[in-house]
């Protein structure tokens, strides 16, 4: 295992954690619309 492969997967682990966050936000928005919609209803 060399330093620039490493590397190289800090890289991609990183940009997958980013994208997580963005999608676990992304998800919390869309229960918090939902939740709302919910109490618009009733």
């Amino acid at each position: 295992m060399n330093c620039n492969h490493i590397t190289n997967y800090i890289i991609l682990h990183n940009k997958q954690r980013h994208f997580m966050q963005q999608l676990a936000s992304f998800h919390r928005m869309i229960c918090v619309i939902s939740f709302y919609r919910l109490l618009w209803i009733e």
